[in-house]
């Protein structure tokens, strides 16, 4: 299976729908009255860590996937159910990141004009805390994403391994066709009963042959 990139617009998508959610919920707390806008201190603590928990499984996905093959060999295999969850994780926290960064932003714009009383001041400060941490995890979610890619592998559907296949096969096909011309040559002088241009060495043990043609023929330089 082949996980694709979450798309930009996505991430753009969620933060509008959590701008939207976060000024209904505050136009709704002033309607009714109720202390609905703001953050607990440790909505953006349990957010940071859970960012940094996110990245740190990233990181080590990507350590193992960027060693050397021969480094790699000595290690304990990576188990692709790991792999597949820290991919799926930095998704959802790009996502989350994203709309509870709108949340928070919608109740800071809905909160903008109340500023001067003390309860909104102080869910301001909570909210702009609570979107910077959800920025953060926004990117560390993106960021995270790409460090969990997977290079090719090391085999036969290796780039590099299809390469040296596709220079093999035009390699042989060269000196094929070498042979079959020499061959092909040595057999015309034959039948025509021609005798070749010999040198002193040759000329004492007679006429080359088709095999000793042949042969020469195909000591051509190698392919590189």
């Amino acid at each position: 299976m082949r996980a694709r990139r979450t798309p930009w617009w996505s991430f753009v998508l969620a933060a509008a729908l959590g701008v939207l959610a976060g000024m209904g919920l505050a136009k709704y707390g002033e309607i009714s009255g109720l202390p609905l806008v703001g953050a607990p201190w440790i909505v953006p603590v349990v957010l940071a860590v859970l960012g940094g928990v996110v990245l740190y499984m990233a990181l080590q996905i990507h350590k193992y996937t960027t060693k050397d093959p021969v480094k790699r060999a000595q290690l304990k295999p990576l188990d692709p159910q790991k792999a597949f969850g820290t991919l799926v994780a930095c998704k959802a926290l790009g996502l989350a990141g994203a709309a509870l960064a709108g949340w928070y932003g919608g109740q800071i714009i809905m909160s903008l004009p109340h500023g001067e009383a003390e309860f909104y001041s102080q869910a301001i400060i909570e909210c702009v805390v609570a979107c910077v941490v959800c920025v953060a995890d926004m990117i560390v979610g993106i960021v995270g994403e790409w460090l969990c890619r997977i290079p090719p592998i090391d085999g036969q559907e290796s780039p590099a391994v299809k390469k040296g296949r596709t220079a093999q096969s035009l390699c042989g096909r060269r000196h094929e066709g070498v042979y079959k011309i020499g061959y092909e040559s040595c057999h015309e002088i034959e039948s025509l009963n021609v005798r070749p241009s010999l040198t002193p060495s040759q000329s004492f043990f007679g006429t080359r042959n088709i095999a000793s043609c042949a042969m020469q023929a195909t000591s051509s330089p190698s392919c590189v």
